[in-house]
């Protein structure tokens, strides 16, 4: 639904992002990527900035490798241009840039 656009789905991805960016409450686990790329995909400049301040405060591996995937379901084309710059960057390890490229091609498949 969210992937859709439907707009309550995206109101409470939205409201969970926010919540969550904010330290007021944390988004679980398993509906992380569904939250993530939820927003992503419906977003602006900003929620890919606020993504990638998550990356950077990211502890464990699985979780910044998760939040370089979601990234990729921006759908704004100036927006895939920022993630496909971000993962040729040095803010990403080399061995990690499939995983922001794979995000992209993901949802470009899909659309």
């Amino acid at each position: 639904m969210g992937r859709s656009g439907d707009q309550a789905t995206l109101a409470e991805a939205r409201k969970r992002f926010e919540a969550h960016c904010k330290g007021e409450s944390t988004v679980p686990v398993y509906l992380r990527g569904a939250v993530y790329s939820t927003v992503l995909r419906h977003g602006v400049v900003n929620t890919l900035r606020l993504c990638g301040q998550l990356l950077k405060e990211a502890d464990l591996h699985e979780e910044k490798v998760g939040l370089m995937r979601w990234m990729g379901a921006v759908s704004q084309p100036d927006l895939i241009k920022k993630v496909l710059e971000f993962s040729m960057s040095t803010d990403v390890w080399s061995q990690d840039t499939v995983f922001v490229i794979a995000g992209v091609t993901g949802s470009l498949i899909l659309d």
